[in-house]
């Protein structure tokens, strides 16, 4: 500084001459010492210092906090931009893919920021475009890299088989912290009826079809997504245990669920129960009359702490919900 040569100012200014933005770059800026022979207590310019632009007609813009009659400021790592007043002459936008291919990101809030959830590693281009004051149009571009950890996507090169390693890129069989993708290959994945799958969440996309056979489990750890033309096919005695709460996880997408029920008696009955919020059970065996369906009502008192009924018909009860007997 003026009077102590051991205090730096380190600092920059970029000017954009085609959208004529003025950046202000601050990596160190202290307070000249006070004590010097001409200045006394004081410290050099009594320690005044502004980070602005100025008009040659007199005009100025400066900083907040920045100013000389702002108390005396230091400053690290800062930086300030100066934006010419004016409708803008830039237009962002945001491409999933190659620019060519015009997958267009939308912007809702307008404000050049997007947020992205890829499933898969993706690559996002911004494309911005100037429009200078003369008329002419400048395009520039750039990419970035979002990379998924723990993806495994089904390849199906190998088999049916979901336990084979070979079946899915990376090579490996999905594990409990791993992201599922299964899109459409020549294999349709297979969870075989000795085969406990695992994963952290599972999409299905569409045209892709994933079956568990009779005795196997897949457990997930998160979100369950079917697309539209997707199929997920649970054949009987197959379990799928979600572990996060439905009410905070919502998934999307049908799935086909197979239960099976032979021998029976007349005077048999079978208790059906759904996971599933929406469904009505009654539709497992529509050909049954309502007076052959029972709905169990947990909530009546049974003289016993809980209410949770007893083995009586009187808490029973002619329905078709999602608790049923028939």
């Amino acid at each position: 500084m003026f009077y102590d040569n051991s205090i730096l100012y380190s600092g920059m200014i970029v000017f954009y001459e085609n959208t004529n933005i003025i950046e202000v770059y601050i990596k160190d800026k202290n307070i000249d010492a006070a004590g010097s022979p001409n200045f006394g207590s004081h410290p050099w310019n009594d320690g005044n210092a502004a980070i602005g632009i100025q008009k040659d007609s007199g005009s100025a813009t400066v900083a907040p906090g920045r100013n000389t009659l702002d108390p005396n400021w230091t400053a690290t790592n800062e930086a300030w931009r100066f934006v010419p007043s004016g409708p803008a002459i830039t237009e962002l936008k945001w491409y999933e893919g190659p620019i060519a291919d015009g997958i267009v990101i939308p912007d809702p809030n307008n404000d050049n920021q997007i947020t992205v959830t890829p499933s898969t590693t993706t690559t996002y281009f911004a494309e911005v475009t100037y429009t200078l004051c003369n008329g002419d149009v400048i395009k520039e571009s750039n990419s970035t890299t979002v990379t998924v950890d723990g993806q495994k996507t089904w390849n199906g090169s190998q088999s049916t088989a979901w336990e084979n390693a070979n079946n899915w890129t990376p090579v490996g069989v999905p594990v409990a912290s791993d992201c599922i993708l299964i899109p459409v290959t020549g294999n349709d994945p297979i969870i075989q009826g000795s085969t406990d799958g695992l994963g952290y969440d599972l999409e299905i996309e569409d045209g892709a079809v994933l079956t568990q056979q009779s005795n196997s489990t897949l457990t997930i750890e998160d979100v369950i997504i079917i697309k539209p033309t997707g199929d997920f096919e649970i054949n009987d005695s197959a379990s799928v245990i979600q572990i996060k709460d439905v009410a905070t996880n919502q998934n999307t997408g049908s799935a086909r669920v197979q239960r099976e029920v032979a021998a029976l008696n007349n005077f048999d009955y079978v208790y059906w129960s759904t996971p599933v919020e929406t469904f009505d059970v009654a539709n497992v065996s529509p050909s049954t009359p309502y007076y052959g369906m029972f709905e169990w009502i947990p909530t009546v008192d049974n003289g016993s702490a809980g209410k949770h009924g007893e083995m009586d018909l009187r808490f029973w009860q002619y329905g078709s919900r999602t608790r049923l007997c028939h």
